[in-house]
């Protein structure tokens, strides 16, 4: 801190310290504020600069800040403060998501005293921070005692005499004592061999410390100053500690004519332990020849053992590796290890090896080999290179385990984990998203769910309050796994159980409005959530076709984003409320926005909008705007909407998956369909199909298109789904599928002169190189399938529908005008 005062243990009580908070996020701002302020003083930032300026403006004693945010981030804020001398003592305790080890060794690198890994106990924080603070002080205290000291010392010390100079400067331990061995002067070489000062030594008696032989017995300082010479022997303090020392005693007269002694001393406990460790080395290597031959002994149980020359001949092989590999002795020797090579690896594998024990580097990797009778093992693998003078090497030695069981016992362990979190996933995907109702009236809904870890506490649900009127919630846990996930189960239950108990009490006369629905869910979970420490963001979205409104409640989830028809504008719905399960009082508040035909929705967890690149760069609500006003501007369908979203959003992150649970759902209020004007105008409308990309699916392609083409001939209805049939197959069998669970988007449009079939799906757009010419051959490959769809349509275009999306369009004309 830039000015250090001390402040007594009892004044805490009354002194409240000040803590600074950076975050980008909001809530987090508010939930930690709210959290701390009854016992500190909280001053908080939205960005790494805003904290920077707040730091040298209040000096607080413990600073919490985020890791990841937009511009400057954590660690770069942290970096800046320790380069600021005033600054550079704040303690900080990083607060993040992350949770490898690497991030955690950064932010400890850069001098933080904690790496909090969200989602946190703020009691547990509360008490961290307490104890930092109190350590804090005490090293300010500490200092500052130090510097009195220090202070106190200069001005005791007075000019020296030359006779003390020169006492001072002998390189020996010197001490004074009178004839009854009583000590009256010290230098500084024995205050430091002894341990003590000059004050603690001046007038005690040398006697209280003892002296030994090498060997242990006793050596009487009565005798030590009858001798002439240097003697050796083992110094004890009388706290204890001993040191080997050479000592040496002269007596002299004093000029009052009394006798007096002057024993020198010289530290020689490094030459003893050097002594000691060369008698220590030459019997472990008496041990290690011993322990030479039981180890071979081991090796040859455990491991598998080869030498080879330097051209790869091998020299020598071990029982283990004859009885791994099948082959004799006699059959390897001589030849190379290509006796043993598998089809597993690939060419480069070798080589990299090659390259690194040829250069006398050791080389470690597993290598699946190939027994005399055919069947593969695995060997974890280190080859060393002996090397000559020059370093060149003339011998390898390659030391193998066999792991060909435990590579297999991973290999289902790892099976039964991708089964369990298959199930795991099925069982969310049921319990925790509801399908979109099928039979609402004048409405597209596109839903697309990832879990960063198999299983999330994202969810959400549809209910259809009556065909012209529905609504959606959203909902985000905090926290990932199971345990997210089961309150999220929980509190969709008590969505339902809310709107059930709300209706009844009024008895099917009025529906509850979404600000009733969500203030009970409240009352009713947020006690609990409290008691686990948990909390959970809402949004509440009800749409009224009839009063072309919607209505909405956000409990701290991210904005719903409401792109007009009109423009392709694209408004944040926000509210101001709180997550649920934060504060008891909190009363949630409704909004009403109208809506037109035309218009879209997209509610989204923040799993999309915080996603980051590897250069943390955050992917931002601008780049989500962006695609929805593309997909605003096109009309496409939700669907191709979402996909182009997510594979936007899969390129921006590099395709590494998602770090924390992604949601979305997208949905377009289309016009109403009016009966009276007949079917066949009905159909001019784009009718749209979502379907798995798997080929036993294409019949509903069939299905679709015979619908729409009813009134034409067989011929034509066949030939039409021929070619969609064909382009489909295509699609599934050859388009690269980067995105999990990505559907193939179906749409079949009738006008009064075509009908036309578009197949939309995640990818590049395909542009066949020139017409193709029949192959005959029965593999679409050959081109025959190109040829089938060009000669079954009229008109086949490829196109780029949205970024990160391909579709082909299929047009054949009618045979005959529809009647009217």
């Amino acid at each position: 801190m830039a000015t250090p005062h001390a402040l007594r243990l009892t004044d805490f009580e009354s002194y409240r310290p000040t803590i600074l908070v950076i975050d980008d996020a909001q809530i987090n701002l508010t939930l930690l504020a709210k959290g701390l302020e009854s016992d500190y003083r909280v001053v908080t930032a939205e960005s790494g600069l805003q904290g920077l300026e707040l730091a040298e403006s209040e000096h607080p004693e413990v600073i919490l800040l985020d890791v990841m945010m937009p511009g400057m981030d954590g660690y770069a804020v942290a970096k800046q403060l320790s380069l600021t001398p005033e600054l550079a003592q704040i303690p900080i305790f990083f607060l993040t998501a992350l949770t490898d080890q690497e991030s955690q060794l950064r932010g400890l690198e850069l001098g933080a005293v904690d790496f909090l890994t969200k989602p946190f106990s703020l009691k547990i924080l509360k008490k961290r921070i307490a104890n930092v603070i109190e350590r804090d002080q005490l090293r300010i205290n500490a200092m500052q005692y130090q510097t009195v000291l220090n202070d106190l010392l200069l001005e005791q010390t007075g000019a020296k005499n030359i006779l003390e100079s020169v006492f001072n400067a002998s390189s020996d331990a010197l001490i004074v004592t009178d004839r009854a061995f009583q000590i009256s002067r010290v230098n500084s070489n024995a205050e430091k061999l002894l341990q003590s000062t000059a004050t603690e030594l001046i007038d005690t008696p040398f006697l209280r410390f003892c002296f030994q032989h090498p060997d242990g017995s006793s050596l009487a300082v009565e005798a030590i100053s009858a001798n002439t010479s240097w003697i050796e022997g083992k110094l004890c303090t009388p706290d204890g500690q001993s040191l080997w020392v050479a000592i040496l005693c002269r007596s002299f007269e004093t000029a009052q004519e009394e006798t007096g002694y002057l024993f020198s001393l010289q530290d020689i406990s490094v030459r003893v332990a050097l002594e000691e460790k060369r008698l220590q080395a030459e019997l472990q290597r008496n041990d290690a020849l011993l322990e030479l031959g039981i180890q071979k002994a081991a090796m040859d149980e455990h491991a598998l053992v080869s030498i080879a020359d330097v051209q790869g001949n091998i020299i020598y092989v071990n029982d283990k590796f004859c009885a791994t590999s099948g082959f004799r002795p006699d059959e390897l020797l001589g030849h190379t290890h290509r006796m043993i090579k598998s089809d597993v690896h690939s060419p480069d594998f070798y080589h990299d090896l090659w390259t690194t024990v040829s250069a006398g580097k050791t080389w470690h990797g597993e290598i699946t080999n190939r027994a005399k009778d055919g069947s593969l093992y695995t060997v974890a693998s280190t080859i060393v290179p002996w090397l000559d003078e020059h370093g060149v090497p003339y011998q390898y030695v390659s030391i193998h385990t066999d792991i060909t069981a435990r590579k297999k016992a991973e290999e289902e362990l790892a099976l039964a984990r991708q089964r369990e979190l298959s199930v795991g996933s099925s069982i969310q995907q049921s319990l925790l998203f509801g399908k979109p109702p099928t039979d609402l009236e004048g409405v597209s809904v596109a839903c697309f769910t990832e879990a960063s870890s198999g299983v999330d506490g994202d969810f959400y649900t549809f209910t259809e309050i009556n065909p012209l009127c529905f609504e959606v919630l959203t909902g985000d846990v905090m926290g990932k796994g199971v345990t997210a996930a089961l309150i999220a189960a929980g509190i969709k239950n008590t969505y339902y159980k809310t709107v059930t108990t709300l209706m009844s009490q009024r008895q099917g006369k009025a529906v509850p409005t979404p600000a009733e629905i969500i203030n009970a869910v409240h009352a009713i979970i947020t006690p609990e959530l409290i008691r686990v420490e948990s909390f959970v963001t809402l949004s509440l979205v009800r749409v009224n076709r009839l009063e072309k409104t919607m209505t909405w409640v956000n409990a701290g989830h991210t904005p719903t984003l409401l792109v007009r028809n009109d423009g392709g504008e694209v408004l944040e719905l926000l509210g101001d409320n709180l997550p649920v399960g934060v504060l008891k009082t909190e009363v949630f508040v409704e909004h009403v926005t109208p809506i037109e035909v035309g218009d879209a929705l997209l509610l989204y967890s923040d799993g999309i909008s915080e996603a980051m690149a590897p250069d943390q760069d955050e992917y931002g609500l601008n780049r989500i705007k962006t695609i929805l006003r593309l997909g605003q501007a096109t009309q496409t369908h939700p669907s191709v909407t979402l996909n182009s979203l997510r594979s936007d959003l899969s390129n921006h992150t590099r395709h590494l998956g998602p770090a924390d649970d992604s949601t979305a759902i997208f949905i377009r209020i289309n016009p109403l369909r009016n009966g009276a004007r007949g079917t066949l105008l009905d159909r001019r409308a784009p009718e749209f199909l979502e379907i798995p990309r798997r080929l036993d699916k294409l019949g509903l392609i069939r299905q679709k298109i015979a619908q729409v083409a009813l009134d034409q001939s067989e011929t034509f209805v066949h030939m039409l789904q021929l070619a969609a049939f064909e382009a489909a197959t295509n699609i599934i069998r050859h388009a690269p599928e980067r995105l999990k669970n990505a559907p193939l988007t179906v749409s079949v449009a009738r006008t009064p002169l075509a009908i036309c079939v578009e197949l939309i799906y995640e990818g590049e757009p395909f542009f066949p190189p020139s017409a193709p010419s029949p192959d005959f051959s029965g593999h679409s490959e050959g081109g025959f399938g190109l040829y089938i769809i060009n000669s079954s349509v009229d008109q086949v275009d490829y196109c780029s529908p949205m970024p990160g999306m391909a579709s082909i369009r299929l047009l054949k004309k009618l045979k005959q005008l529809p009647d009217r």
